[in-house]
């Protein structure tokens, strides 16, 4: 990034209430050029509210949006939508079902020479690979080739960054992995600036380059991938990003003590405070011999690559869910569990 230029966008204490309901509060957040930026979080947490005002789709908001340092939203500031330089990526693609494949791709450069607008619809057809599909309409498209188009069209214009509201979730597994991987290698190669939003975990950690995890309107923790998995900031970040099994335990001389042994690491706390420590299904070494503990198997849910199982340990009220790459024999109910408890995060309960 060069630092002598403004970001190529800037939300400062940006706000929108429905009635006396707050979807958005005090969102302020900066994107780089070239950043590739994953808005996440449950549903309704303001995500796509998000998108709409950085778009200028949505213009009845409190704050202010900037892009390039020049201010399009604000006090007794509005830029309409098309004068934005924004390029937009629908959850359904919102393609125009009586135009051809070009000509959606060509419907934003209208104010270009028809000439220059045929190189420019040409190089985008050529950047998604859609070439075969010349002359074809909408309904001839199945969904991974409707969201190249739906690309194609929103890239043409060249926009300063590009807005993408859950642009994978309508295609099945499969393609949209490939489809997901096909589109960040583009959007990488073009070195585009771009906001995605989705609600899949495992889709925010793979794509963006920061991830801005929202609760309730507000942001709650920004960073890297390896930043909001690893080092969760609050128990809502720690369980948005994979399940846990959850311990009660007490603080005590600067470690936390457990029905499952002690635990290093304690937040700032109170002596004798109580905490939760959270442990990964994948925190645990599983034997047919011996380890720290006993447990019992009293479920299991084969997944392929790996195997969850559900494990019983006199200590503990709940069971263990603990997933293992190991095949445990069918027959094997009693098996050894070490922690590893260089894994386990604690929080103030």
């Amino acid at each position: 990034m060069d630092i002598n230029q403004p970001p190529v966008l800037e939300l400062d204490g940006v706000g929108r209430r429905f009635g006396r309901t707050a979807a958005l509060s005090d969102v302020s957040l900066c994107v780089s050029a070239g950043e590739i930026v994953c808005l996440v979080g449950h549903s309704g947490c303001g995500k796509s509210s998000l998108l709409r005002i950085i778009s200028g789709v949505d213009p009845d908001h409190q704050g202010r949006v900037a892009m390039a340092g020049r201010t399009v939203a604000g006090p007794s500031v509005f830029v309409e939508p098309e004068a934005r330089s924004v390029g937009f990526v629908f959850q359904d693609y919102a393609l125009f079902p009586h135009l051809s494949m070009e000509r959606n791709i060509a419907f934003g450069l209208s104010h270009l020479p028809r000439a220059e607008a045929d190189r420019r619809v040409a190089e985008m057809i050529g950047h998604v690979g859609i070439g075969h599909l010349a002359g074809r309409y909408p309904h001839m498209l199945s969904g991974g080739e409707q969201q190249r188009v739906a690309l194609a069209r929103a890239l043409a214009p060249q926009p300063a960054i590009l807005l993408m509201d859950e642009p994978f979730s309508n295609l099945d597994r499969g393609l949209r992995e490939q489809v997901r991987t096909d589109t960040l290698s583009l959007l990488r190669r073009l070195a585009t600036t771009v906001v995605i939003v989705t609600h899949d975990p495992e889709e925010a950690l793979s794509v963006g380059d920061r991830i801005v995890l929202l609760q309730s309107g507000r942001i709650v923790q920004t960073g890297s991938g390896y930043d909001l998995y690893d080092r969760p900031q609050s128990r809502y970040a720690a369980e948005f990003f994979g399940g846990f099994n959850a311990l009660a335990g007490t603080c005590r001389n600067g470690i936390i003590e457990t029905p499952l042994g002690t635990f290093e690491g304690a937040p700032a706390s109170q002596e004798g405070a109580s905490v939760r420590v959270y442990l990964r299904p994948q925190s645990f070494e599983i034997s047919e011999g011996e380890g720290e503990f006993q447990g019992r198997i009293v479920g299991r849910q084969f997944l392929g690559e790996v195997e969850q199982l559900v494990i019983g340990v006199e200590t503990l009220q709940a069971p263990l869910r603990v997933r293992t790459m190991r095949r445990i024999p069918r027959d094997r109910e009693v098996v050894g569990l070490t922690v590893r408890r260089a894994e386990a995060i604690a929080f103030a309960a």
